[in-house]
């Protein structure tokens, strides 16, 4: 990572590459392995605070394409445990809540969070190359959090956005104010944070496309501050899209995941009326498998089981045991005694490889979502009491 700053109103700062000894020795692990039979690659990307409902509103042309164009399944009943993102990302990237992290690996919020069982590690140890590229302050940082002490994936260049706000602040009298003003502290050059951080997701595709990669990318602002300002990006963001879809061998290889934390929670339309507390709740979720995989596994009848799911009742832990799921396909495949390797359907979560609960008695409480925040049996009528106005679970 580097920044150069000509005379007293220009500055850029950019991100490199490089081949890292230890990325080397996974791609000379995969060099002779042909790509049919390598494992499948997982891109998720997403974006803060945009219900399913807002991400309609927002950006119509790409959620067009991603589900007319290249066949996007759209969650209907995603949850949120809690209406905040680090309760997300621990929930889909370590399967945990917030106690069960405070128990077992961060103990304090101050505590690093280098001992949790990220998602990314057993990736790793599968010889995956890793990426986690987050704008801003970073979710893991954020409030006084730990963050990390080591470097959490291969690719990580969480510090260049600490370095690039502290000098811009510095140089340019921008202040650390969450005003949608000084978002410009977020700009790298011409590009702003959020294009750089998905012209960086591209190269990194882009140049280890022929080895197992898993890539997690998240888009924090101005949304977490400003989310009327989606609608701004539909066409950038389509423009990503447009770049996956046009690489047919890498996405025919890779479950693509778009998704988000919650809906907005400052506005007063959004945080004081029935529809926006239903909408903080229900974030958006559609997902791609490739077509190696739905062909791989006949048996599992994977784009049915996914039309099905696509309208349970799903949560943060299900998405997490989905990816362990993708890591133990092949060895359940070749084994008498799949339930060793790994169970697909605990007493809290399910992958959604599988059909989720035929019976439809899931709960939030089942779901580890919490009371205060569960949009299940609510909103009963006043006027008539014999009228069901509840959500269905």
């Amino acid at each position: 990572m580097f920044y150069t700053k000509c005379g007293e109103h220009h500055m850029n700062f950019e991100a490199n590459l490089p081949i890292l000894s230890n990325v080397k020795e996974k791609i000379n692990h995969w060099k002779d392995i042909p790509k049919n039979s390598q494992p499948i690659n997982v891109i998720i990307f997403g974006i803060d605070t945009v219900s399913r409902s807002h991400a309609y509103r927002s950006i119509p042309k790409t959620l067009k394409y991603m589900t007319d164009k290249m066949g996007f399944s759209d969650f209907l009943g995603y949850h949120s445990i809690v209406h905040s993102t680090a309760s997300a990302f621990r929930g889909f990237l370590m399967g945990m809540t917030e106690q069960m992290v405070v128990a077992n690996c961060a103990p304090k919020r101050s505590t690093p969070y280098d001992r949790c069982p990220l998602i990314w590690k057993d990736f790793d140890l599968k010889k995956y190359i890793t990426m986690y590229v987050e704008d801003g302050h970073q979710t893991f940082n954020w409030g006084g959090q730990g963050g990390f002490t080591k470097k959490p994936t291969d690719y990580y260049i969480h510090s260049l956005f600490s370095v690039m706000e502290d000098l811009r602040t510095k140089y340019f009298n921008v202040g650390k104010s969450s005003e949608i003003t000084d978002r410009k502290a977020w700009c790298t050059s011409t590009e702003t944070g959020p294009e750089f951080v998905l012209h960086y997701t591209k190269r990194f595709i882009e140049k280890f496309q022929n080895t197992p990669l898993f890539s997690f990318t998240w888009l924090a602002y101005p949304w977490h501050d400003y989310f009327y300002a989606l609608a701004a990006f539909d066409d950038e963001l389509l423009k990503f899209i447009h770049f996956l879809n046009s690489m047919k061998d890498l996405i025919d290889n890779s479950i693509l995941v778009f998704l988000s934390d919650h809906g907005d929670r400052s506005s007063p339309f959004q945080s004081e009326t029935i529809e926006g507390f239903i909408e903080k709740g229900l974030p958006a979720l559609f997902i791609r498998l490739p077509k190696r995989l739905i062909e791989k596994y006949p048996e599992m009848n994977l784009e049915e089981v996914l039309k099905e799911n696509r309208r349970k009742l799903i949560a943060p832990l299900d998405l997490h045991h989905t990816f362990l799921h993708l890591l133990y396909l092949e060895e359940m495949k070749s084994s008498n005694n799949t339930v060793k390797i790994f169970q697909p359907v605990l007493h809290d979560r399910t992958s959604l490889l599988v059909r989720v609960d035929e019976t439809n008695t899931r709960s939030c409480e089942q779901l580890r979502i919490t009371p205060e925040v569960c949009l299940c049996g609510k909103f009963t009528s006043s006027n008539d009491s014999s009228e069901n106005n509840s959500l269905e679970c």
